[in-house]
């Protein structure tokens, strides 16, 4: 039986999985938390790419019984971040996360990196650029003295180590969240890159997406492989969680929470997506994905990060004022008294009852991408509303409505499917229940719960000539629930 083997490098875990291709059909997945590096700089969110890299052989490993039997990988992972290497493809710095927040931090005077950047570039910073973005930490690195002969993402210094080489390839999914990528061209934006002194050649080789880049050796960092698995170039979470959850390419709302939240759709040919009024090339980007198609993506902070939030809350309400120590089923009690509140909620809409004192929430607690400084808000505080369970709901409400309101409503009356991703959504069936309500379609959630691998997995097998298209390798995705 072969088998494909596919990796994710979240922001939070790394997983992976295979798949029997004949079967269509997931055999294993194992998993791991990936820290951040702790640091006194609040402003920092770096990881090892060293532990990142042990933690996936460690992985690897426990699948030892199946590993004779892989004939592809496939990446995915974290976009927008990078790491510096030297001419030897070692690291010399950590890994930078698209969570990490120096490019809004005043360096000379009361400007920032991105105004800096903005300023320097003018009408050449057509997509827009955001904290996070690989191109404002190369940035920062050059201008405070760190030099690096190559940076690459995660996932393809990942790929790079399968292979044995020193050479990093990159796919347009993955340059375009660095923030140089000119993607109707598909290629690096020199002009650009030019008026930030940025040399062209520090930027990985760009090569189309769906290729091998090369073979496994057997040797080196991931030895307990055998020699000779392709190894397939990476692919953005954002395009390979599309491609390991939806069906229907171009008819399709996919809507993804995990740490952060994402609301896709397909479109082709380029023009037709560029055309799109509230695309902004920040908060709402255009990405490259398969087949000469684009994903029109809705980027928010305000996804997992969110719930955890208020969760914390709940949690020092219960340590500071009743000495509670034990919060094990705080996630569940969350979800069982907003649930009872939904209810009633549903009730009154179904009678046409008016809210008297309504409370609303608009959770943009860590900003916008666009915004990075702006915060969310609590309003309709009433005598009788202030209570955990309406906190719960509207703080969901809002979540959802953050991302809703990034496309126009045509857009999304325009598509007949609907389909939630990412265990943020597939964790609460309250959330499940509010996007059905608020997007007024049937929601449908993949049986599995590692839409990118699966998505990863799909693209391998395509690039290998395991599936004879993606129409075929989509056979793969199963939905266990419909609401």
């Amino acid at each position: 039986m072969d088998l494909i083997m596919g990796i994710d490098i979240g922001t939070s875990k790394t997983a992976v999985s295979l798949v029997d291709p004949n079967k269509s059909k997931i055999i294993k997945t194992v998993e791991e938390e990936t820290p951040y590096l702790p640091s006194e700089e609040p402003w920092r969110r770096e990881q090892s790419p060293i532990k990142i890299a042990m933690v996936i052989r460690t992985l690897i490993k426990n699948i030892l019984k199946e590993i004779d039997r892989i004939v592809a990988i496939g990446i995915t992972g974290q976009m927008h971040g990078i790491l510096g290497l030297d001419a030897n493809g070692k690291p010399i710095t950590n890994f930078v996360t698209w969570q990490d927040d120096r490019g809004n931090i005043p360096i000379e005077g009361e400007k920032s990196l991105i105004q800096e950047i903005s300023e320097k570039a003018g009408d050449l910073n057509t997509n827009g650029i955001a904290s996070g973005f690989g191109l404002v930490t190369l940035y920062y690195w050059l201008k405070t003295g760190i030099k690096p002969h190559k940076i690459s993402t995660i996932t393809d210094y990942i790929g790079m180590l399968l292979t044995g080489k020193n050479k990093v390839y990159i796919d347009p999914t993955m340059a375009e969240s660095l923030g140089c990528l000119d993607v109707e061209k598909g290629w690096w934006k020199k002009d650009f890159l030019k008026a930030l002194n940025i040399p062209i050649n520090i930027l990985p080789e760009l090569i189309e997406s769906t290729k091998v880049i090369g073979e496994t050796s057997g040797k080196g960092f991931f030895d307990l492989l055998k020699d000779k698995i392709p190894v397939v170039v990476s692919i953005g979470d954002n395009q390979a969680s599309f491609l390991g959850s939806v069906k229907y390419y171009t008819d399709t709302i996919l809507l993804n929470i995990g740490t952060g939240a994402q609301i896709s759709i397909a479109e082709e040919p380029y023009q037709k997506a560029s055309s799109l009024p509230f695309i902004d090339g920040i908060d709402v980007q255009i990405r490259p994905f398969i087949e000469n198609k684009y994903l029109v993506a809705g980027n928010a902070i305000s996804g997992g990060v969110v719930y955890k939030t208020l969760f914390n809350f709940f949690k020092n309400v219960g340590t500071e004022f009743f000495g509670i120590s034990n919060f094990d089923n705080l996630y569940k009690k969350m979800e069982e008294s907003a649930s009872r509140i939904f209810e009633e909620w549903e009730i009154e809409k179904k009678y046409n009852i008016e809210e008297m004192e309504k409370l609303e929430v608009y959770p943009l607690f860590a900003g916008k991408r666009s915004s990075p400084n702006m915060r969310g808000w609590i309003r309709g505080i009433g005598l009788t509303n202030l209570k955990p369970s309406n906190l719960v709901l509207e703080t969901l409400k809002g979540m959802v409505k953050i991302l809703t309101e990034m496309f126009d409503q045509d857009i999304i009356n325009r598509k007949n499917y609907l389909v939630g991703s990412g265990n943020g959504i597939r964790r609460n069936i309250l959330l499940q229940r509010i996007i059905k309500d608020m997007v007024k379609k049937r929601l449908s959630i993949c049986k599995y719960s590692e839409e990118a691998v699966v998505g990863a997995i799909i693209n391998a097998g395509v690039a290998t000539g395991i599936y004879k298209s993606f129409d075929e390798a989509s056979n793969l995705i199963d939905y266990g629930f419909i609401h």
